[in-house]
């Protein structure tokens, strides 16, 4: 009978309207939850008429739709460890810390992650974040297609190895008018292989020649350098420390101020050999032996372009002659001392850079992605994550920024899909569309009424 069938398809648009206005709450309950993807309801009608001359009503089906692949808004939050992709693309999260056989791997966009008291990465529902573990060389694992290369990305434990110091770059002045005899000082720190702070006092002595100066160095502690005459020739283990008298370097400018070249005093062969192909008369290179015993250790010294050899781009003045006052501008060293872990930097390309007090950084991980053929297809779980479907199709794992995948923004999260104005206009229209499905219903009731009246 049509008004019972007509009674029935008002039930069913009373749910389906029900089903709605749940879809509604939930998405303004997580209007402020990172990552959140609204959820739509969309509406198909159900079909029960065999017959064109005679319309049977069928009623109304509500499906919720999870937009998954819409971009929220990228939020700046400050956080070290917060981080949020612009693009396609899901971190890789699991419940276990330490995942192992028959822990679920699911799929989020949340990254409000902060370091439990293990130092491993979880957001606020309780995941922990994966990636790859790098190498020492900062290199990734030679197989990044398997979920099974994927670690909890932990940062405890992580320490900061000690820099040797390889090159030195001095930026000074000698005084052009003093006289015979008259020393300057310049003292420079550098670090050995383990890390240890070396002393080593320059002395520059005025020589009776014009415009030259005699260079020793002093190492403390009983330390020992030498230096290379020749390309392939052997150092010897001291004669740069003026003992003889000869054991020194002579450092000769031109009628400007400027660096004319470096020679050994001591006898051939004439010059100290010269750094990188011997191209640059104002680059020597010095063997340190330091006490206690450690392993030689070759240096560079960078006084600056000759005037036989300038290089580009030009450091005539690095080291001068000119005026009547000494000044040390700069002394740059490369080496540095261990340092300990003091924070976290997160690159575009998901590296997960360690940084240290003494100036160093460390890459230690690398953020995975994975992204889908239809993520809309996706299984909502709990926790604002998702598990993959057949009709999601099968993840691909990818890096950062690469074949596709989005790129990490440090520093932000990304914001909820969710549009307030948009539920609530969705929420007004919900409730006329129930009402009116009532009415059919209460009108259905009432014709039953009079047909059962009549028969009464």
């Amino acid at each position: 009978m049509s008004v019972f069938n007509a009674l029935v398809t008002g039930v069913s648009g009373l749910s389906a309207q029900s089903q709605a206005l749940a879809t509604i709450s939930d998405n303004i309950a997580n209007v402020n939850t990172v990552g959140y993807k609204r959820v739509t309801t969309r509406f198909t009608s159900l079909v029960t008429q065999s017959n064109q001359q005679i319309h049977s009503p069928g009623g109304v089906r509500s499906n919720p739709f999870h937009v998954v692949d819409a971009q929220g808004l990228l939020q700046s939050t400050g956080g070290q460890t917060d981080i949020g992709i612009e693009g396609d693309g899901f971190f890789i999260v699991n419940a276990n810390r330490t995942p192992g056989v028959g822990d679920e791997y699911v799929y989020t966009r949340a990254g409000s992650f902060n370091t439990d008291n293990q130092g491993f990465l979880r957001n606020a529902a309780g995941y922990y974040l994966q990636g790859w573990q790098l190498d020492a060389s900062g290199n990734l694992p030679a197989n990044t297609t398997s979920i099974n290369s994927l670690k909890t990305i932990n940062l405890s434990n992580i320490a900061g190895t000690p820099k040797a110091t390889t090159n030195i770059g001095l930026g000074l002045n000698l005084p052009a008018n003093t006289a015979t005899a008259s020393t300057q000082n310049t003292q420079i720190t550098l670090y050995d292989t383990l890390g240890v702070a070396r002393n080593v006092q320059l002395t520059w002595t005025k020589t009776a020649n014009a415009n030259e100066w005699a260079l020793t160095l002093s190492p403390s502690g009983g330390s020992t350098v030498g230096y290379q005459g020749a390309t392939g020739a052997a150092f010897t283990a001291a004669g740069i420390d003026g003992t003889p008298a000869t054991d020194r370097m002579l450092v000769t400018f031109d009628a400007n101020g400027k660096l004319n070249d470096i020679q050994y005093d001591g006898g051939t062969p004439a010059s100290i050999l010269r750094d990188e192909g011997e191209t640059n008369e104002g680059k020597v290179v010095l063997r340190f032996n330091f006490a206690p015993a450690s392993a030689t250790q070759d240096i560079s010294f960078d006084f600056g372009a000759s005037v036989a050899n300038p290089v580009t781009p030009a450091l005539a003045d690095q080291v001068s002659q000119v005026g009547n006052n000494y000044s040390t501008n700069f002394v740059n060293q490369d080496g540095v001392a261990p340092g300990s872990y003091v924070g976290v930097n997160i690159a575009n390309d998901g590296t997960v850079n360690a940084l240290f007090d003494n100036g160093q950084t460390k890459k230690v991980f690398r953020v995975a992605l994975v992204d889908f053929p239809a993520p809309n297809g996706l299984e909502a779980r709990n926790g604002n994550t998702y598990a993959q479907t057949e009709r999601s199709g099968l993840f691909v794992l990818k890096q950062p920024s690469v074949g596709g995948a989005g790129r990490i923004a440090a520093n932000s999260v990304e914001a909820s899909t969710v549009d307030i104005a948009q539920e609530f206009s969705n929420m007004i229209l919900t409730q006329r569309a129930y009402s009116a499905n009532t009415k059919v219903i209460s009108t259905a009731d009432k014709m039953l009424e009079e047909l059962i009246r009549t028969i009464s």
